[in-house]
């Protein structure tokens, strides 16, 4: 009792807005790279729309933001709807989530694409957000479990990593078609954090 007493009479214990974890990934983005340095918690919730063992990007209604899965004992999937608790960190270009506790929460809805302007493809505005570019195949590359498509736009050349089975062969007659693909956007940059370009990240073939 008296120790609650002596909180209540010197502020021991009170919740400051640091303390408060952010509920927006549009809010953890706003803090910058030095704000995110603080490490503020989050608790966010949003759609997954990529996810390999080295890579989680997710989206909520405000934004979209790349997540450091760490060593995640969870088999998520591109279209599933999560509660993820972290904290705030610098990434190469703009903040991350780092350390999350992920909660699936049940099965979600891909967001409407943003639809991409060969002219607007190197802002960095669209960093981690589900789009849709435009581009004609120059050529296939094949890894376990992933192809390749290497994609010419008015922009200059950029790739488009998609998920396959690894029995899956090369799509050949993409080659110099001009195709429409949806996919995770995420910026290359150099050490200054200067943009050097782009690459998009795919759940499927199916989505080019």
């Amino acid at each position: 009792l008296w120790g609650w007493l002596l909180s209540l009479a010197f502020g021991f214990g009170e919740v400051t807005a640091a303390d408060e974890p952010l509920i927006r990934i549009a809010d953890v983005k706003a803090m910058g790279n030095e704000g995110a340095n603080e490490g503020r918690p989050v608790r966010l919730e949003g759609v997954v729309t990529a996810y390999k063992p080295y890579f989680l990007v997710i989206q909520d209604l405000s934004g979209a933001i790349y997540v450091d899965p760490g060593d995640l004992p969870m088999d998520l999937k591109v279209g599933h709807w999560i509660r993820i608790e972290g904290k705030t960190a610098p990434g190469g270009f703009a903040p991350i989530v780092i350390q999350p506790k992920v909660t699936l929460l049940g099965n979600g809805q891909l967001p409407q694409p943003r639809i991409i302007a060969w002219d607007h493809l190197l802002t960095g505005n669209e960093d981690n957000y589900w789009v849709e570019v435009r581009g004609i195949v120059k050529g296939v590359g094949v890894e376990p479990g992933s192809l390749t498509l290497d994609l010419d736009g008015m922009e200059g050349r950029f790739a488009v990593v998609c998920s396959v089975s690894t029995n899956q062969s090369p799509p050949d007659s993409l080659l110099d078609a001009e195709v429409r693909v949806h996919g995770v956007y995420q910026v290359a940059y150099n050490a200054g954090a200067q943009l050097t370009g782009f690459q998009l990240h795919s759940p499927e073939i199916g989505r080019a």
